[in-house]
């Protein structure tokens, strides 16, 4: 009993004979209480089962409907089934359901260009995080030859037409290497890496594992990759905000990065991939004062009275029930449109993507 957590609802009544049972009521925090309590008893949960809404039967989702709470044994760290699975996915602004993907959006390259802005006036950026899970790293490659791997990956699609699709990137940049923790933690910059006080077009980190890792529980056994970019134009200022449609294109090309991210550590890193815990993929907007500064919202009204929302990450969970890309970033575009730029019949502007 020391291992059971009962969920239930406001106006149910509670057995008296469950002595030592603790009892969550369904309101408020639950789910983060649920987690907290999951890994005292010895468990990271790393997913959620999409809810039944999300699971009816449509030509654009593909698997089986036998979805579950994915566990990894937090004292052994041991991944199950695979290889990694990235064909179709889920869409949810729930940290909750992807706490792996949310930490790793709050990181980024420790780069002087970077820290030394004012809080607050920080350009318009976005940030990707990409996490599968893989086993710990062998003897090979050495930590030479997974720079040169990491700087030739980020330099080819998909990572390359995200990008494209993105930023200007003048014709004499490339990436190089910057900073780094052995072959444990990788970094890159695009950019001139000799000028430390300005920050980069894109920095990216690629954290790696062994038997010894210290980060988060969500992340302890998983290869992690972090992409952050801040759209310029090709004169080096802010890029102007874009549509609907062209964030749509762009969601698309970016959920090509999973796949990419998994051939990249079995091929080149030399190390299997597992499809348990499952793929999480996470992306957010950020923007002063909103991230109305990178969308294109002038063909549609804003709710009044709404606030400005500088930060917003949202994310993917691959699961054979999910969706195909387009449609995953469809449901993204919504949830952007709900509850970052708080849009008024934009609905329209959606059907016509898939």
């Amino acid at each position: 009993r020391k291992r059971v957590v009962a969920l239930y609802e406001d106006g149910v009544e509670l057995p008296s004979d469950l002595s030592g049972v603790l009892y969550k009521k369904l309101s408020g925090n639950w789910k983060i209480d649920l987690l907290t309590e999951l890994r005292a008893a010895g468990f990271a949960p790393t997913g959620t089962a999409a809810p039944p809404a999300a699971r009816q039967a449509d030509p654009a989702r593909a698997g089986s409907d036998n979805e579950a709470v994915s566990l990894v044994d937090a004292k052994t760290g041991a991944a199950n089934g695979g290889p990694a699975y990235t064909a179709t996915w889920r869409h949810t602004s729930e940290g909750v359901d992807a706490a792996g993907a949310m930490n790793s959006l709050q990181k980024r390259l420790n780069h002087p260009g970077y820290g030394a802005r004012v809080s607050g006036t920080e350009p318009p950026t976005v940030r990707f995080g990409v996490l599968v899970a893989c086993d710990p790293l062998g003897e090979k490659p050495s930590a030479s030859a997974l720079r040169a791997a990491f700087l030739a990956f980020l330099d080819r699609p998909p990572v390359r037409s995200l990008l494209g699709q993105l930023t200007a990137i003048p014709s004499d940049v490339s990436w190089s290497n910057y900073d780094g923790n052995g072959r444990l933690m990788l970094g890159a910059v695009l950019g001139d890496a000799s000028d430390e006080k300005s920050a980069p077009i894109a920095s990216a980190v690629l954290n790696l594992h062994d038997n010894q890792s210290t980060r988060a529980p969500e992340n302890r056994k998983c290869a992690e990759l972090i992409l952050v970019v801040e759209p310029r134009d090709a004169v080096g200022v802010l890029a102007s905000p874009v549509t609907l449609a062209r964030w749509h294109e762009r969601l698309v090309t970016a959920l090509e990065l999973p796949a990419a991210f998994a051939g990249f550590l079995s091929e080149e890193v030399e190390v299997e991939t597992y499809d348990d815990p499952e793929v999480q993929f996470g992306v957010c907007l950020e923007a002063q004062p909103s991230v109305g500064a990178l969308v294109d919202t002038t063909s549609f009204e804003q709710v009044r009275g709404s606030l400005a929302t500088p930060h917003f990450p949202s994310y993917f969970i691959a699961e054979r029930s999910g969706w195909q890309p387009a449609q995953a970033a469809i449901g993204m575009l919504k949830t952007w449109c709900d509850h970052a730029l708080h849009l008024d019949g934009y609905e329209g502007a959606l059907a016509g993507l898939g």
